[in-house]
Formats: structure tokens, sequence, C-alpha cells
């Protein structure tokens, strides 16, 4: 998977493109704990418009990323998920515990 950080003010975006799968783990922990260690950044949101799959690994640490962002006082948002990638989100009830934006 390949991730693009970008930052607009207070929220820090990660593009994330590709399979996002059990060995993305290090690249998305490297790309994000520096923001989620910001205190200048509120929103951390990963747009996921060109991810083709995930599997349960991928569920997993977005379910750590949150707890560890919420723990910062920062808000995780995803945006732009489609296609596979959207219904796994909706099957796994993400809808119900991550903000999830078209």
């Amino acid at each position: 998977m390949e991730i693009n950080a970008h930052n607009f003010g207070k929220t820090a975006v990660f593009e994330l493109e590709g399979r996002f799968v059990f060995e993305s783990h290090k690249s998305l922990r490297t790309a994000c704990e520096p923001a989620i260690a910001n205190d200048t950044t509120a929103c951390i949101q990963l747009e996921m418009s060109q991810v083709e799959y995930l599997d349960s690994a991928a569920l997993g640490m977005l379910l750590l990323m949150k707890e560890k962002a919420g723990k910062a006082g920062k808000v995780v948002q995803i945006k732009g998920a489609r296609g596979i990638a959207l219904q796994v989100l909706q099957v796994a009830r993400f809808d119900q515990i991550f903000e999830i934006a078209n």
C-alpha cells in the first residue's frame, strides 16, 4: 500500500492507495504516529478512495489507530471508501465506530 501524507491546518490527511492488508502495518504506523503525537493536529483523515481491498488485519489497525488517536484527543475520519473496501467497513459495522464520509 502506498501512503501520501498532507497537512491542512489542524487536519492530517493520509491518502491510502492499493491493498490495505497486514503487510501495511508498519508503513501506516510510521506515517500516522507523528500526526498523533503532534499537538496541533486535531483530526486524522484517511482518504481511502484508492483502496481496492482491505482485510481483517487492516480493520484491527484502524481500531488501534482510533484508540491511540483518541487518547491523544484526536478524531479519526475515513473518507472516500468505495467498492469492496466500503462493503468491508459496513459489514464490520465500522460506520458506527468511525465517521465515514464520501
